[in-house]
Parts: C-alpha cells; structure tokens; sequence
C-alpha cells in the first residue's frame, strides 16, 4: 500500500505514522468514517475504506459503527495506541480459533440466500410493494408481524 500510487504522500505518511506514533480511542462510539478521518485522513476513507464498507455491509461509513462492525480495530487502538502495532499484537497473541467470527459467504453467492427466499415464500412474496407500517401481534411462542402495504397501483393491503 504504501508503494502504490493510489495514495498521497501525506496519506502514506499517517500509515506509518500509526505505526510509531500513539492516540487514544475515544470513549464514544464513532462511526468508520470518523475513525479512518481521524487516524488515516479523508483520502484512505473515500479511495480504500468507503468503498470497502459499502459493498460488504451495503452501508455508509459516515452512520456504520466502528465498534460493531470493527471491533477488532477500535480493541488494536485502546490496547496499543496505533491501529497497526495492536493489530500485530493481537495476530502474535492469537492461539487456536479466532475469537470473532470473521466475514462469510455463500460458495455460490449471497444471491442463493434471495432465490432460496422466493423458492419458499413461493405466493406470498410480494414485489414492488411499499411498507407503510409493521405492527407486533403478540401470541403463544413467538411473536407474529403484521405488515401494512401499498401494493404498485395505490392498492393498500
């Protein structure tokens, strides 16, 4: 990375930077897009990290949480002060399975998850139809939802 041409100089300087230097994390949750911004610069947040973010979690760095989708990263920094140095640390001290789960898949794609879905609900999906609202109907065992669509056409259901 630091050999690239996609970053700045300045960018890769606050790489290595990391690696010799020291911050704390702070005590309130931040966003990824916080944390990268803070550490790394906006240049590694909009050319590495949103774009990262956005295709494994389809979410906006800026409202993601570091600590839930990386706590990895926010544990590295409060336990060493620089992302990198706790991020060796961590893998040094590692014996046996990890701890956290890590990313996963389906062997033939998340689509499966979408087909097999339909394959199930068979009649009962509905496409193109617009929630309205969801409600709660508590009963014996577990509890069933109630859903209020506008179907294509204005046609509320």
């Amino acid at each position: 990375m630091l050999g690239s041409s996609l970053f700045s100089p300045t960018t890769k300087w606050r790489i290595a930077r990391d690696a010799f230097g020291a911050t704390s994390a702070p005590e309130i949750d931040e966003s990824v897009a916080a944390f990268v911004r803070r550490k790394f610069g906006a240049e590694l947040l909009d050319r590495l990290v949103a774009p990262f973010v956005s295709g494994i979690y389809a979410g906006d760095p800026e409202r993601l949480s570091l600590r839930s989708a990386f706590p990895q990263l926010h544990d590295a920094e409060k336990s060493a002060g620089s992302l990198i140095r706790g991020m060796m640390r961590a893998a040094k001290s590692r014996k046996g399975p990890r701890e956290r789960p890590t990313l996963l898949s389906f062997r033939d794609g998340n689509a499966i998850l979408v087909r097999v879905l339909a394959e199930k609900l068979g009649s009962k999906l509905r496409l193109g139809a617009e929630v309205l609202g969801i409600a709660v109907r508590p009963e014996a065992g577990a509890p069933r939802f109630e859903l209020r669509l506008r179907q294509p056409g204005n046609q509320e259901t």
